[in-house]
Parts: structure tokens; sequence; C-alpha cells
């Protein structure tokens, strides 16, 4: 299953499909006939474009009128994949920006914007969307949250749990110390 193919030619006039006999795909002529498929459906690519250019008036009028469309139609779909990554890269570079301003008190967060308190909760949010949290704690998404109230008070509740973590952090690393200082003087 899966090792054969077959390729179908379609006669526009006569309505006819033409099915070329079966071959297995680990043949060594398997790549010369996909190449070979392959410059057939751009010649007639190529070649519906120019019948359809001869009854346009305008030139490059669409997508089908030679390859210029074709051009232009790989150059949105290049432009499509980019814009994902362009705005992760920008994602990245707002949340470093954010990390260097992070509030800590809760006085300041009372005079942040809008924006500012989305970008605080984007930062902790994605800080925290790894951790072990229960989904009542998570943040909430930013269409879920109307009010600046709201947003404040989920910031502080997030600068709550970082400083928690904090805390731990610190501990553990105490608590480390203390072990390999106690190895090393057992020994």
């Amino acid at each position: 299953m899966g090792n054969e193919e077959a390729i179908g030619f379609r006669h526009r006039e006569s309505q006819t499909l033409y099915l070329s006999p079966l071959f297995r795909i680990d043949q060594p002529q398997y790549a010369k006939i996909h190449i070979g498929l392959f410059i057939a459906a751009l010649e007639d690519a190529i070649d519906r474009a120019k019948q359809s250019g001869d009854k346009s008036d305008r030139p490059n009028s669409g997508p089908t009128n030679g390859t210029a469309g074709m051009v232009r139609l790989t150059a949105a779909k290049n432009e499509r994949k980019r814009r994902p990554q362009e705005r992760r890269i920008q994602k990245e570079r707002i949340l470093l920006e954010t990390s260097k301003n992070l509030v800590q008190d809760k006085t300041d967060i009372y005079r942040l914007t809008n924006e500012q308190l989305n970008r605080q909760l984007d930062y902790h949010r994605d800080a925290e969307k790894h951790l072990p949290i229960s989904y009542s704690e998570r943040i909430l998404p930013k269409y879920e949250m109307r009010y600046k109230a709201e947003r404040a008070l989920t910031l502080m509740d997030a600068l709550r749990r970082r400083k928690s973590r904090d805390v731990l952090t610190r501990v553990r690393t105490v608590f480390i110390i203390c072990i390999c200082t106690y190895t090393v003087l057992s020994m």
C-alpha cells in the first residue's frame, strides 16, 4: 500500500482522463517522471495563461494571466508565512522590554495605562504558561478582562504568585547549599 503511483492527464476538449500504468515509487525513474510531470503542468499553465491573455485587454489582469500571477501568488504565500514569525519576534521584543520595567509595587499598578497593564499581564502569562498552575489561577486572556480594575487585580495576583515562586527558589537554593556543605564537611 502506498508504494505505487499513477499519473492522470485530462484532455479538456474530449473530457477524457488518461491514466498512466502503475509504477513503483522506489524505481530510479520516479524522480524523472515527476520532473516531467511538473514541466508539463507548468507548460499547460503558461499555455492556458496565454490563451486567456489573448481574450483579455488588460495586461496582468490576475493570477491566470501569465507567470506574473503565479509570482504574485507565491509572494503572497511567502508573506503569510513571514507574518507569524514577525509577530512572534515583535512579541518577544515587547516581553523583553517589559521584563526590564516590571512593576513590583501594588501602588504603581494603578498608575499604569491599559496598554502597560496588558504588557505586564502578557509577561506574567508567558512566564506562567509552563508552570503547574490550576486553570482558575491562570491569567485570563485580554478579551475576557474588560475593565482596568480587573486587569489591575489580576496583575496583583500574578505578582503574588511570582514573589512566592521567588521565595521558594531562594529556599531551594539555600537547602541545596546546606546539603552540599554538609556532604563536603562529612567527608
